[in-house]
């Protein structure tokens, strides 16, 4: 059964079991026991989606660098071509090709569009007058810490809109990622496994700041689904 399938049947389980608990003559044991069970089931929803969304993930990362490798080929055959004109302006149109496909390159990585994106709008938390407490936050703390995502047209010269640009043309190489995903190792997943119904192989990242270690089951250019966090000390 495939995760659409295994779904659909989930949500027939719940609508039927709140249809049940509707039923006035339930003593509140039984009432509370669906409820125990619908809980359950919006669980295993819940992780079904993740896993969707991870496959997707997956998917769109895979396609990407199957085009960034056509896109490395194709501007090896532009250089190759560019050695051997002698006219200036066939030159730069290949030059011009080149910039192109490098853009499309850059379009096509992960990390550095959530680099490019980072600090660019406000944090929730600190819009709502709240506190943000996660180390790691790829939005920024304060208006004065709001960036521009930088021109990737200007990164290659090639962009003609100049000072109307709404990007950045001050800088050609975005900031990096405030923390770094690793890998979980063995010992480690154990650990975590102590306090954790999930199955270890779960957990697949870590990234350690100063004063904590989060825990996630993946990571795919952007920071998703914290299953943990322990004490830094704790890590091996």
């Amino acid at each position: 059964m495939n995760n659409t399938s295994t779904l659909n049947t989930l949500k027939e389980k719940i609508n039927k079991l709140i249809i049940e608990k509707k039923n006035e003559q339930l003593n509140n044991d039984k009432k509370e026991e669906i409820k125990i069970k619908i809980k359950e089931l919006r669980k295993q929803i819940e992780k079904i989606n993740l896993e969707i969304k991870y496959e997707t993930q997956q998917e769109i990362k895979n396609n990407s660098l199957k085009i960034n490798i056509e896109l490395s080929k194709r501007i090896n055959e532009l250089e190759n071509n560019k050695k051997q004109i002698s006219s200036l302006f066939k030159i730069k149109a290949i030059e011009y090709e080149i910039a192109k496909c490098k853009i499309e390159m850059l379009q096509n990585d992960p990390e550095f569009i959530l680099r490019n994106m980072l600090f660019t709008k406000l944090c929730p938390n600190i819009s709502k007058g709240k506190k943000c407490n996660f180390e790691g936050c790829t939005f920024a703390h304060s208006e004065s810490q709001i960036r521009k995502p930088i021109c990737l047209f200007n990164v290659y010269n090639i962009c003609n809109y100049s000072n109307n640009c709404i990007h950045d043309h001050s800088s050609i190489e975005p900031p990096k990622l405030p923390i770094q995903a690793q890998p979980v190792n063995p010992e480690v997943k154990k650990l975590v496994q102590k306090n954790e119904d999930e199955n270890k192989d779960e957990f697949k990242y870590y990234i350690k700041t100063d004063s904590k270690t989060f825990y996630f089951k993946h990571i795919d250019g952007s920071i998703n689904y914290i299953l943990n966090e322990v004490n830094s000390n704790k890590m091996k």
